[in-house]
């Protein structure tokens, strides 16, 4: 109630279906002597709208809440004015908003009218009522072509008897939605309001509902309307910045945009916008001055193409006539990430929740492993290499495809797998990923848009993980109860080989050597890294512990260029490490060290950056005497120190390197 009265009002919808009329409650001298009275007051016949569909289908439909009166009525200067949602349009298949102003004086309505485009839903209304009876009203939209957006409407008192403008768009839907949390309801319509600005009243601010990426997620957008215009150009905004989220370096963003708004009486007149970045580009194009009438707008495109791994924050400047801001800020937000490939030779794990799904490098020689990094996922299965390009895959919640940044373990989702349960995968020598579920089955899965090929059923029961020999090309699996197999390619039959005499070897990878790798250990035991003979299934432990439980798959390059042995060099007496060339670099420079006769150790090559933190391993491995030559390719790293270490038997030495791009 925005001005006094003697009398408390409530509404409430008919009882009946179809509705011929609203309830008028009313409430006299309810402090000192309170008297209910009740009247009918008659309106346009209405039916309770249908559920309302979306972009992609889905079952239950949204729920639109009915007919009822779901946002309060608003009172001003002797009228009330009420808002809901009605059936309409062809078979009275879809939804409107209808609105109502009652004259309480008279028990009768002034103005009855109703917005709504046949093919569209619109649902979960809200009104609200300026200072000078100006009225806007905000709801969610969607059609069979369009997903659940938020809206708003407005009609100034001086306009024509029962219209609205049309649809004003807040924020547009970006994913399907379907969530019912097992109670048969599509859920929708908690968080809708509308509120007059109390200092400034011919502002209005709306909370409305949006579907949200990724799928299945809903949010509220705020946004500001003013129905009568300031009295200069005005520039306004509903969002201060575009987040365009994590993207891979090089690669091209989805498109986002925003609207930029004129609430002065004045047109706005824009004369410049400009931002430093190179790695937001406008993809929108202006002819200047870009001229807004009142209450108009023009929409904005961004594409975000970063250039190098870490956040990236830029301003764009929006410049124009409005005297209270003349260069508007306007924010982009995006962080680059690199995919770094696997270094060769490197046998490389993942962990469940024991470990909270970080990637593992496991020393080939000693058994032993360190984490390289958190994937940022809780828990993590299968995980293999591909070998064109190095990256390693890995899969998430038995059903999702993510690849994982070698030199720091961070993960990114790549795509969800169109089958569920998949425990292990495994690259082939041409980039096949085939994918095995725990009951058993064989698919071939394309690693870029998660489509699947069914190829047979293996029979094996618990059927844990997958490796390709790249010798051979020959599919192995192995199950819970360590039992070996042959899996056929194109049928997906399998043939028991032997049973591994270490318990519970659950996850196996073969090296670029074709020799057969595992892990043994259940997932609250610490594994145990072992070499497996595939022809008796014998195993030999190496080592004595990884030093982590929960290693649910293990992969290897099969890459076996890493290093190269500087010929023609005199038999080195003593480690030595050099310093590298060129330095400064960009983006690759040469690591030159020796190795002496009768070396008997791990020789390890390792980056860091300037917190110690480390982002490379370059050489893992035993090496002959003699000189050799590694290079590190930093074209996903910042400009920067570096430093890098080198350890042998009794050796230990670290230098210096600069980035400079």
């Amino acid at each position: 109630m925005y001005s006094s009265s003697s009398t408390y009002y409530l509404t409430a919808q008919c009882p009946y279906s179809p509705g011929t009329f609203f309830v008028l409650y009313k409430i006299t001298n309810p402090v000192t002597n309170p008297v209910l009275s009740a009247v009918n007051v008659p309106v346009t016949s209405y039916n309770s709208p249908p559920g309302a569909n979306q972009l992609g289908g889905g079952t239950p439909t949204l729920e639109t809440g009915g007919s009822g009166i779901l946002n309060e009525p608003k009172f001003r200067n002797g009228f009330i004015w009420v808002v809901h949602s009605v059936r309409s349009g062809t078979g009275n298949a879809y939804s409107a908003v209808r609105y109502v102003k009652i004259n309480t004086a008279t028990n009768t309505t002034v103005e009855d009218g109703a917005m709504g485009v046949d093919g569209y839903w619109y649902f979960y209304p809200a009104i609200e009522v300026d200072k000078d009876m100006n009225v806007a009203i905000t709801y969610s939209r969607s059609s069979n072509t369009e997903y659940a957006g938020a809206f708003y409407t407005m009609r100034l008192n001086t306009d024509p008897p029962n219209t609205l403008i049309g649809s004003k768009t807040l924020q547009e839907g970006k994913a399907n939605y379907v969530k019912t949390f097992g109670s048969g309801r599509n859920r929708w319509g908690d968080y809708m309001g509308i509120w007059l600005d109390p200092v400034d009243q011919n502002s209005i601010w709306m909370a409305t509902e949006y579907t949200e990426s990724p799928a299945h997620t809903w949010a509220v957008m705020m946004g500001q309307v003013r129905l009568l215009p300031y009295q200069t150009a005005r520039i306004f905004t509903y969002v201060d910045s575009l987040n365009f989220g994590t993207k891979e370096v090089q690669t091209v963003s989805d498109t986002l945009k925003f609207n930029i708004y004129n609430f002065g009486s004045d047109t706005l007149r824009i004369t410049n916008l400009s931002n430093n970045s190179p790695q937001f580009q406008m993809a929108s194009s202006f002819a200047y001055p870009i001229k807004i009438k009142f209450n108009d707008s023009v929409t904005v495109k961004y594409v975000y193409k970063p250039s190098s791994s870490g956040n990236t924050l830029d301003t764009l400047k929006i410049t124009s006539n409005d005297p209270a801001a003349p260069v508007r800020n306007f924010y982009l937000k995006g962080r680059g990430y690199v995919i770094n490939p696997a270094a060769a030779g490197v046998i490389y794990g993942v962990t469940g929740t024991q470990a909270n799904g970080v990637l593992l490098n496991i020393n080939r020689n000693s058994g032993a492993a360190f984490g390289i990094g958190s994937t940022t996922y809780n828990a993590l299965d299968g995980v293999s290499i591909r070998p064109s390009n190095k990256q390693i895959y890995a899969v998430y919640q038995n059903s999702s495809l993510i690849r994982l940044n070698a030199a720091a373990g961070d993960g990114y989702p790549r795509t969800p797998m169109k089958i569920a349960n998949v425990r292990g995968i495994a690259f082939d020598t041409n980039d096949d990923l085939y994918a095995a579920t725990v009951d058993g089955k064989i698919y071939k899965v394309n690693s870029s848009n998660g489509d699947t090929l069914f190829v047979g059923n293996s029979g094996i029961s618990s059927l844990y993980s997958i490796a390709i020999n790249p010798l051979t090309g020959q599919l192995w699996g192995i199950s819970i109860a360590s039992q070996l197999y042959k899996i056929n390619k194109v049928n997906g039959s399998s043939v028991l080989v032997a049973a591994v005499n270490q318990p519970f070897t659950a996850s196996i990878a073969f090296n670029h050597l074709g020799r057969l790798m595992g892990i043994s250990g259940v997932s609250n035991q610490t594994g145990k890294l072992v070499s497996i003979d595939t022809t008796s299934g014998n195993a030999t432990t190496i080592g004595t512990s990884t030093g982590f439980s929960g290693i649910n798959g293990i992969a290897i390059s099969s890459e076996t260029v890493g290093i190269s042995e500087v010929q023609g060099t005199v038999v080195p007496q003593d480690f030595a490490l050099m310093q590298n060339y060129p330095n400064p670099f960009n983006p690759i420079t040469k690591i030159r060290f020796s190795v002496p006769a009768g070396n008997n150790s791990n020789v390890n090559i390792s980056i860091y950056d300037m917190t110690g933190k480390l982002v490379s391993q370059i050489v893992n491995q035993n090496l002959s005497a003699g000189t050799y030559e590694a290079d590190w390719n930093a074209s996903g790293f910042a400009s920067g120190v570096y430093y890098y270490k080198m350890t042998g038997e009794n050796f230990i030495e670290v230098k210096k390197m600069v980035l400079m791009k």
